[in-house]
């Protein structure tokens, strides 16, 4: 059985298909993450603004001065620092964004001018203790793996479904099949196509995460991602999850 579903494991790859599809998806990921980092914006309300490089700097900076566990001391801090500077016109506070921390803290504890609408930390969160920190670039990574791995998921499709396609064509499959049987050689296939799902999801989640350390570094990881910007609301994260460290 080993060696059949070797045999099927061979025949996936070396098709120019399945490498092509394999290319794609990671150049699909390469293009992704790094257009995410590029339109990156942030301004610290006083001098420093930018995009891309700039703006993770700015915002790992803002982010270095708040990090730990979330207070309602910490709230009244941030809502100060952080208020609006100019007329927002009828525009939601809750929508200003200058950078990623400010625009966590309005879209919970702000009122339409800008003002700490009451909420306090225990009211948005119940009892989780939440840290916060730069997640921003992680969230962002994040979010783009779901896109890539709906595509990866097509791609799954197109490498596994023509193991399945003429199983008894072939000298060699008719070889296969006197020695071990049909089911045996079916087995081997659906082995091998889960095998090396398993195989191209993990490369390709890898190439993700190592991708995301070069560009945000670990910055976060032991945060939670509960307290995050306006794009990622409680609706998109709903669970405080933390890595522990």
């Amino acid at each position: 059985m080993k060696k059949l579903i070797q045999f099927e494991l061979r025949k996936i790859f070396s098709k120019r298909l399945t490498q092509i599809a394999l290319l794609f998806v990671l150049f699909f990921s390469a293009i992704l993450g790094f257009s995410s980092y590029q339109n990156k914006y942030a301004f610290d309300g006083v001098s420093k603004e930018g995009t891309g490089k700039t703006a993770v700097e700015i915002d790992k900076e803002i982010a270095a001065k708040y990090e730990g566990v979330l207070t309602d001391e910490k709230v009244q801090q941030m809502m100060n620092d952080f208020a609006a500077q100019t007329n927002l016109h009828g525009m939601n506070a809750a929508y200003l964004y200058h950078n990623a921390l400010q625009s966590a803290v309005f879209t919970r504890f702000s009122d339409m001018n800008g003002n700490w609408n009451g909420v306090r930390v225990s009211d948005a969160f119940g009892g989780e203790e939440v840290r916060i920190g730069y997640v921003d670039g992680w969230l962002t990574t994040s979010q783009n793996m779901v896109k890539i791995f709906f595509i990866l998921s097509l791609v799954i499709v197109i490498m596994t479904a023509p193991v399945f396609c003429g199983e008894y064509g072939g000298v060699d499959n008719i070889i296969l099949t006197s020695r071990y049987g049909r089911t045996k050689c079916g087995a081997a296939k659906v082995g091998a196509g889960l095998i090396a799902a398993f195989i191209v999801t993990l490369a390709v989640a890898a190439v993700n995460i190592l991708f995301a350390f070069v560009l945000y570094g670990r910055d976060g990881l032991n945060c939670s991602v509960l307290f995050a910007p306006m794009p990622f609301d409680n609706g998109y994260i709903p669970f405080n999850f933390q890595a522990q460290g």
